[in-house]
């Protein structure tokens, strides 16, 4: 159905349509794997300044100002990505949305289909 609306739009829009969903779907996915690090990262400091107590065990060259930098540090990388993903995310869902409705407006558009005439 996509090839079709392809072939429809003619003058090389829906291609371009097309490369730049593909392009932010690719980045959408790398960024999801680079959050799920970063997640890890930020909740594990965020959890040792939450709960120090909790975290008595850790090593003594892991101290609550080192843990609260290190903290600080990925909070920056952290929210780029998940700005990043969320402008990639919401391209992908409204380009779904336009996606079905030209599709919608092309079944309109086409003629019934007649059935084969029965001869004898």
């Amino acid at each position: 159905m996509l090839v079709r609306l392809f072939h429809k739009a003619g003058n090389g829009r829906m291609k371009t349509m097309i490369n730049l969903y593909t392009f932010s779907r690719r980045i959408h996915r790398y960024l999801v794997l680079i959050f799920l690090g970063l997640f890890v990262v930020m909740s594990g400091t965020g959890s040792i300044m939450r709960y120090p107590s909790w975290f008595e065990w850790l090593p003594a060259w892991l101290s609550a100002g080192r843990v609260r930098y290190l903290h600080g540090q990925v909070s920056t990388y952290f929210s780029i990505v998940l700005f990043i993903m969320a402008l990639t995310g919401t391209y992908m869902y409204f380009h779904t949305l336009w996606v079905q409705r030209k599709q919608e407006k092309l079944k309109l558009q086409e003629p019934p289909a007649t059935p084969p005439s029965q001869e004898p």
